[in-house]
């Protein structure tokens, strides 16, 4: 097992920003929340900051389960944690889409801010942000009070080179339920071999242009348990984040379907991977999802 992250200074709680709450999502009992689909709650963004390495401060985006007034809804609490670590050079924000669709179907989303839009950068945040979350809701009179468990089921998710980040930190915390892999590979020299076996998500488009399907299924084999591996079809790279620039558009591949085909698609297996590893506690994962091809063990996309 690779070394913990340098010891970091006990977590300080540091005042919200000052930024009134945003509500992402209205409720609505009418979503049954079919996978690939929003669910009934609200979904509501609020804007914090946490300290790490003594002087250091990183906003945290928090995406909470809501009610129709716009506050936390606790009504299902305490529910799971899901981190989204963001791609390289791509603001945490352009996931808002994601974090919010996860807060409608009962989860509680956390996007860690880094420093120069990098995650290499600092590795821990993700952890920091986990811990943040999970201290601040045991404060009575912290907004995010009781919403979540103080050891309570948590996955990573990462995008491209967050992705690389997300599966350090799975590596690392073996108390972490699952990770899920959006166009993303693990780091070549970190011994993944030696994790804790736990059930794996990897999904890629088929028409990425950063990263080939090829890539991500040779990456398969280094995980103790291979990851249950989907190509999204008609997807490229820049379809997993919003408002995507036209430069990153002329480096990605030409995408085949649109942005809210491809979203649904990879939703689907996304929202059935998460119920299973965070609210049923399984010890495997299995599927067909419709626009999402398998990837065969042996190397076939």
């Amino acid at each position: 097992m690779i070394p913990a992250f340098r010891t970091l200074a006990p977590l300080l709680l540091v005042a919200a920003c000052g930024r009134p709450p945003d509500l992402l999502r209205e409720p609505s009992v009418g979503r049954p929340g079919d996978d690939g689909t929003d669910g009934p709650w609200g979904a509501l963004r609020l804007y914090r900051e946490m300290s790490a390495r003594v002087t250091d401060v990183r906003a945290v985006d928090v995406v909470v389960p809501a009610t129709y007034d716009g506050e936390p809804d606790a009504s299902g609490a305490p529910y799971p944690i899901v981190v989204i670590v963001h791609g390289g050079f791509v603001d945490r924000t352009r996931y808002g889409w994601l974090a919010a669709h996860l807060a409608t179907r009962g989860y509680v989303a956390v996007l860690p801010e880094h420093e120069a839009l990098l995650a290499i950068t600092e590795p821990g945040n993700g952890a920091l942000a986990l811990g943040a979350v999970r201290r601040w809701a045991r404060d009575e009179h912290d907004p995010l009070a009781d919403l979540v468990s103080l050891d309570g089921p948590a996955a990573v998710v990462g995008h491209s080179l967050g992705g690389v980040m997300a599966t350090r930190q799975w590596l690392v915390d073996e108390t972490l339920d699952g990770l899920v892999l959006l166009a993303a590979v693990s780091n070549p020299g970190d011994p993944v071999e030696e994790a804790l076996p736990r059930p794996v998500l990897s999904l890629v488009g088929r028409d990425d242009g950063y990263l080939a399907p090829e890539e991500v299924v040779a990456d398969m084999p280094r995980f103790p348990t291979p990851p249950w591996t989907g190509i999204v079809e008609g997807m490229n790279h820049t379809d997993w984040a919003d408002a995507a620039t036209p430069s990153e558009l002329a480096r990605d591949g030409v995408a085949t379907r649109s942005q809210p085909e491809t979203r649904r698609a990879a939703l689907r297996a996304i929202d059935a991977y998460l119920d299973a590893m965070l609210r049923q506690g399984v010890a495997s994962f299995d599927g067909a999802f419709e626009g999402v091809t398998r990837a065969d063990p042996g190397g076939g996309t």
